[in-house]
């Protein structure tokens, strides 16, 4: 018979893992580990930059309210902001485009501290 030295996992299974999904309704799904590593939900608003030759969103947290910033709507532990109007203004159709995504975190000139999402289209 085999001896075992098994040692207890301590951390968390958090669900879904650190990503950014959009899904069919037009909402940007931010994951509760995404929340908890980012700190994004300490932020009531996002502005959203779309960058056409990349294909790919960008996502920069903000505590202010102007014109073209999306809500960030908090659950108990995720997080979402409606994408709809984005997605339309920039001629993108969301069920190409809907699924799951790593992101990037950069610190972009003029903007600050932005999340990247390249989009992959799913068709």
């Amino acid at each position: 018979m085999n001896k075992y030295n098994f040692k207890k996992y301590e951390g968390n299974f958090p669900r879904g893992g650190i990503k950014i999904s959009i899904n069919r309704p037009g909402v940007l799904r931010l994951s509760s580990a995404f929340c908890n590593t980012t700190n994004i939900t300490k932020y009531e608003y996002a502005e959203l930059f779309y960058d056409e030759s990349n294909n790919a969103i960008a996502i920069h947290p903000t505590h202010e309210f102007y014109k073209g910033v999306a809500r960030i709507t908090k659950d108990k532990k995720a997080a979402a902001i409606s994408i709809n109007l984005f997605m339309r203004a920039n001629k993108l159709d969301i069920n190409d485009y809907a699924g799951r995504y790593d992101f990037i975190r950069q610190i972009l000139e003029g903007i600050g501290e932005v999340f990247i999402i390249e989009l992959k289209n799913k068709k």
